[in-house]
């Protein structure tokens, strides 16, 4: 089996260093690594990790330094059709801020069925699973948090901490949509637009995945409305964030009166004086409208000119 790791590095030195060291404890520690720098400062601490860790471990690791922070969704799909292009048979991605436990890709790789993409339990620092990172869509349309029992739990959405990819899927679908997102969603996005295309989503019980717990959540719900972005910034891009994607792509039930109001809603905003670029928002939404109705068709992104470091 070929399987190669996918990273998207974002400035923090001390998150890739372990992450690094982690995936150096797994079951096949020299499979070929992809990393994608978005660092603007610390790129080149990170570069010199990635040269240092190929070189100690006789591992392969293609770098490639993102001059702009494109976001995670840009970082991860450009990842994903590099590793899919090396040949490989299943993908690993990686959170930066996260790390799979010592036996979390043993526990996925001897759980391989017919699933097309499995996915770890993914906990914080109480060892407890953090909910956020899978579940189901029930029957409003909200996403919910399931239950993991036995082995295997199948879902409907997942995280992109330790997220484990066949080619089939990249064949079919692509990789994450890079258009209308930044950073957030674009897993959840990815997971229902494999659904749709028929493959099978798998929560593995015992393969371990330590990630941050943020948000200290126990228990979630996202509720079937639009919600509208509030304030827009060009440094952060907030705009390609956030929930209305998923309401424009999935929702069915009065998509167009919860469309409208929340650009009303935006309008209302902008007009009171918030720091709003309406004309921005506005495309985003149609945008978002637009790739609605398109949503199946398969994401590729291209990635012959660019300028790859092999180590």
């Amino acid at each position: 089996m070929i399987l190669i790791n996918v990273i998207v590095a974002f400035e923090n030195i001390s998150d890739i260093k372990k992450l690094l060291e982690y995936i150096l404890l797994q079951e096949r520690n020299c499979s070929p690594i992809v990393c994608i720098d978005n660092s603007i400062t610390n790129f080149q601490v990170i570069q010199q990790l990635c040269q240092q860790f190929a070189i100690k471990n006789k591992a392969k690791v293609y770098y490639l330094r993102n001059f702009k922070n494109e976001g995670s969704a840009k970082g991860f799909a450009l990842g994903m059709q590099k590793a899919y292009e090396l040949g490989a048979e299943w993908i690993w991605l990686h959170d930066q801020d996260g790390y799979p436990q010592k036996e979390c890709l043993s526990s996925l790789i001897h759980l391989i069925d017919k699933e097309n993409i499995l996915a770890p339990s993914v906990i914080g620092e109480d060892s407890e699973r953090i909910k956020v990172f899978s579940g189901r869509v029930d029957e409003n349309d909200n996403w919910v948090p399931i239950e993991i029992s036995g082995n295997k739990t199948e879902a409907d959405i997942a995280g992109t901490a330790g997220l484990f990819i066949n080619k089939e899927v990249i064949n079919k679908i692509g990789v994450y949509d890079y258009s209308h997102y930044f950073v957030g969603m674009e897993d959840f996005d990815y997971c229902m637009r494999a659904k749709k295309s028929g493959f099978k989503l798998k929560i593995i019980n015992n393969a371990y995945y330590f990630h941050p717990n943020k948000w200290n959540v126990k228990q979630w719900k996202i509720k079937g409305r639009i919600k509208y972005f509030g304030e827009f910034s060009e440094n952060e891009t907030r705009i390609y964030g956030g929930h209305i994607y998923y309401k424009i792509i999935h929702s069915n039930d009065l998509f167009f009166l919860s469309f409208f109001y929340s650009l009303c809603k935006i309008a209302l905003k902008y007009v009171s004086g918030r720091d709003i670029n309406l004309k921005k928002t506005f495309s985003i939404y149609f945008s978002g409208l637009y790739y609605r109705y398109t949503r199946n068709k398969k994401i590729t992104i291209n990635i012959s000119n660019l300028n790859w470091t092999s180590y």
